[in-house]
């Protein structure tokens, strides 16, 4: 009987090597993944508040050698620490704190650290917690990247919109970001308060739509109704909005704006915003509508000349063109033209045209 229990347990040590050697070579495969892609997994215990393992890459990421790092020189190396996911709008304290109470799934951090050479790097860490049966946290498993270059291109991406942004101001002109989902203004220049009377903060798509009191769509949108202009271009059947908008001001005044905007496509289906840039044209319009008016005087004396410079047979035909000329060009209600003849006392009516008007 003896020997029946020494083969059983003989058996179970040989199945739980195997299950373990398993368990071992799938850890590092894992790992060597991991290290492959560039980033530094670990394991950080912690009530011991050591790393029972880290990775190699934390030598090229940081100057120190895995046996070197700790929870305590890792945080020395730190410049600056903001939390991301869940815990994003908590202070660095406040969200270690819950995080080892376990009430986040996954602790995600991005830090500016100085290597060991003096260099400055980005890290992501991105762990979740190992928790005990009552639920606390006794240790984290996760990963550090180095997104330095990642960092710096958003540094200059965000560079690179301050200064267009600012040079549109310079400009005169407005530059938005509408969201079609939420109906806001997720982005509004400062200028839209000399344009409209109102803050940035305060201004709405609705707000400014009670404001407008006349739509002109121009460009590809010209020829057709606002309506049907506003859904071809969200559909993006319009790469270019241009629009010109008559509105009334917070404080009563009549401008003209002009809108040109971009539709932020999806991969499918309708628009999700718009990015553009609004200005104030009053001027130009002011200018516009006195030129036009020019020219219409203008062609009105060059057609008024033309007919009275026209050979008459004689007085009575001459002032009757003239009378005919008062009402239809210098839209004259009525015209008429009298004569004073030597030897007589009363005027003699020789032409007239137009409508009088009859009193009582």
């Amino acid at each position: 009987g003896g020997r029946d229990v020494i083969c059983a347990v003989v058996r179970d040590v040989t199945d739980r090597n195997r299950a373990e050697a398993a368990l071992r070579e799938s850890e590092a495969l894992y790992r060597r993944a991991i290290e492959a892609a560039g980033a530094v997994p670990y394991y950080r215990d912690h009530r011991t508040n050591t790393y029972t393992f880290m990775g190699e890459g934390i030598l090229q990421m940081t100057g120190y050698p895995a046996a070197e790092m700790t929870p305590e020189a890792l945080d020395s190396l730190e410049q600056e620490s903001y939390m991301r996911g869940e815990a994003a709008s908590l202070s660095q304290d406040e969200a270690i704190r819950r995080a080892r109470a376990g009430e986040f799934r996954e602790w995600r951090n991005d830090s500016r650290i100085i290597t060991r050479d003096g260099k400055t790097r980005w890290i992501a860490d991105s762990a979740v917690d190992v928790l005990d049966e009552r639920s606390a946290a006794v240790g984290s498993i996760g990963i550090l990247q180095d997104i330095t270059e990642r960092k710096q291109a958003e540094e200059a991406l965000r560079e690179s919109e301050e200064l267009y942004r600012r040079a549109i101001e310079a400009a005169g002109a407005v530059p938005y970001y509408q969201d079609y989902a939420t109906q806001a203004y997720t982005f509004m220049g400062e200028g839209i308060r000399h344009i409209t009377g109102y803050e940035p903060t305060e201004m709405t798509p609705a707000l400014w739509n009670s404001l407008v009191q006349e739509s002109v769509p121009l460009g590809e949108g010209a020829n057709l109704s606002m309506e049907e202009a506003v859904r071809r271009a969200r559909a993006g059947e319009i790469p270019v909005w241009k629009c010109d908008y008559r509105i009334r001001t917070r404080d009563g005044q009549i401008r003209w704006i002009t809108d040109s905007a971009v539709e932020v496509l999806n991969e499918r289906g309708p628009s999700r915003g718009s990015i553009g840039i609004m200005q104030d044209v009053t001027a130009r319009k002011l200018i516009e509508a006195a030129l036009a008016e020019q020219a219409a005087e203008i062609a009105t004396l060059y057609r008024a000349s033309a007919q009275l410079l026209a050979p008459a047979s004689d007085l009575k035909e001459l002032a009757l063109r003239i009378a005919g000329v008062g009402v239809q060009e210098f839209e004259l209600v009525e015209c008429g033209i009298w004569l004073l003849v030597e030897g007589e006392s009363d005027l003699r009516r020789v032409a007239y045209s137009g409508s009088a008007w009859v009193g009582d």
